[in-house]
């Protein structure tokens, strides 16, 4: 599968697929608008009106449509010189596989082209996801000893990366494509080397680098590298974990990803020598603050998952001890420190790692999950018509874009149901704010990896449409060349300046892998 998708990789520039129409030269006169997604059931067909702009172009145009679903047709439309619209036919065979794919839609006169998107998902009608999601042979054989065998088999799970088949199913259900996942293999080839020869990674880069920068904390640079390394450590796990590779094995049907797993070991080690152990509060603690801590209880829990290697479920435990502890038991979130009063910001990262356990087995006292579903409460400042869409960095303060996607994720975390009013609202709000078509930096990066996982486990026409902008967004903000080809460029990322190329690397890598990462949360899928 991964090596298909590295030759596509080399060619893609001979089909140049992107969220905007795109002329042959500066002065075409004409650009077709196609973009949206949409949605056809087999045996079914759909009308799809798209736009003609004309400026000044009064002759015939002739639109195709080319990298269709399997089983989708649209014949060619010849539009008169005199229309500034044409009608694609999207036709679905009765035998068509449910599945999306960014369609190229192009406008043709003679050498003058202008090409657009069309995302087309062929609807499955079942309740479950179509089999080949999970592979249970595999994980049978991996994890039968371990408790997070029962555990991965559920809805949201981390089950998906077992196997280059089942990560294949998942992209192509989706909206994983080729040039996606070549994205992904150049993000770890970076990431496996920048790791340091102790194991771990930091969030600071040689000051030589193109486009380097430095933490703006206070201090020594010596100190700086000491207080991230937990962080950028995690960080630097965390998409080599996503593809299905741990210490002990890594995804079958993908034999060039067999040396990654003495990366993640190493950073697996670095991470449990880091960890404290003592007999107060501090029991379990990976270092570096509770951003750090939350980042790293992540990784460990899900390379306990996958793994099912009891040396990384103690250290995991340990490290969800010490989070449940940190806990602010009168208000019921956290921040930078134990039982300190919450922001949003650590709140989600911190849930991410209690789900996180959750998703291998290890129990959470419901007393935690109840303070904290009442610090998000508490932290809402949506509209009137749907106070709990929209979220606040802390409790009496505006909403913030990217907190609300952070918040909205952990309320899907919580038990809010996929028609709960305030989460479709959110989402809406979420929309309104979609990744850019033109941009040449990654930008908020913080708000997409959040409000595109939230969008996933909603799926649909809306999630569609967002993982295509995303997706080829942050394809297109990779580094293509030099020392930091396959990373990307911290610079005006939010939080960019303390995060560096590591922070935004990670971020960007986790939000091309979503489509296979986690398994849905709003539906059941086929154990076959």
């Amino acid at each position: 599968m991964h090596k298909q998708w590295i030759i596509w990789a080399v060619l893609v520039w001979l089909v140049p697929l992107r969220g905007q129409a795109q002329e042959t030269t500066e002065s075409a006169p004409f650009r077709i608008e196609s973009l949206r997604a949409i949605a056809v059931a087999p045996g079914d067909r759909q009308d799809v009106t798209v736009a003609l702009e004309r400026n000044g172009h009064d002759k015939p145009i002739t639109v195709t449509a080319a990298n269709l679903p399997d089983g989708v047709t649209i014949e060619k439309v010849a539009v008169p010189k005199d229309a500034q619209e044409a009608t694609l036919v999207v036709v679905a065979a009765n035998d068509a596989k449910p599945r999306v794919r960014s369609a190229v839609v192009t406008a043709t006169d003679g050498a003058l082209t202008s090409e657009d998107a069309l995302v087309i998902r062929v609807t499955d009608s079942a309740e479950k996801l179509p089999p080949g999601m999970l592979d249970l042979e595999v994980m049978k054989k991996y994890l039968e000893e371990s408790d997070s065998y029962a555990s991965l088999r559920r809805r949201g799970s981390i089950g998906g990366r077992f196997t280059a088949r089942t990560k294949q199913a998942l992209a192509d259900f989706y909206g994983g494509t080729k040039e996606s996942e070549a994205a992904v293999m150049k993000g770890l080839a970076w990431l496996a080397k920048a790791q340091q020869s102790d194991g771990s990674w930091s969030l600071l880069e040689p000051s030589s680098a193109e486009g380097s920068t430095t933490p703006a904390e206070s201090g020594t640079a010596e100190k700086q590298v000491d207080e991230n390394l937990t962080a950028a450590t995690a960080f630097g796990l965390l998409p080599f974990l996503a593809e299905g590779i741990t210490h002990r094995y890594s995804p079958e049907g993908q034999p060039e990803l067999a040396g990654y797993r003495e990366v993640v070991q190493r950073g697996l080690v670095f991470l449990a020598t880091k960890q404290t152990r003592s007999s107060d509060v501090n029991d379990g603690n990976l270092g570096g603050g509770m951003y750090a801590h939350a980042i790293g209880t992540i990784a460990l829990c899900e390379a306990y998952g996958l793994s099912g290697d009891d040396r990384t479920r103690f250290n995991s435990q340990l490290a969800l001890k010490y989070l449940l502890n940190a806990q602010h038991r009168a208000g019921g979130g956290w921040r930078y420190g134990p039982n300190q009063p919450g922001d949003m910001s650590v709140t989600a990262w911190v849930f991410l790692g209690i789900r996180s356990a959750q998703l291998t087995g290890m129990p959470v006292l419901p007393a935690v999950l109840e303070r904290a579903g009442r610090f998000v409460d508490s932290c809402a400042a949506g509209p009137s018509e749907a106070p709990n869409s929209r979220y606040a960095y802390e409790p009496g303060t505006d909403a913030k874009l990217s907190l609300s996607a952070a918040g909205l994720l952990t309320r899907q975390y919580l038990g809010w149901e996929k028609d709960t009013s305030d989460l479709v609202a959110g989402c809406a709000y979420l929309m309104e704010n979609k990744p850019p078509t033109t941009s040449s930096a990654l930008g908020n990066i913080y708000f997409y990896y959040y409000a595109t996982q939230v969008l996933h486990h909603m799926e649909g026409t809306d999630f569609d449409l967002w993982n295509h902008l995303v997706r080829e967004h942050v394809i297109r903000t990779q580094e293509k060349e030099g020392a930091n080809e396959g990373s990307w460029n911290p610079k005006g990322v939010d939080w960019g300046e303390k995060g560096g190329r590591m922070y935004a690397t990670a971020l960007a890598l986790l939000t091309l892998q979503a489509p296979y990462r986690h398994l849905p949360m709003f539906r059941q899928f086929k154990l076959y």
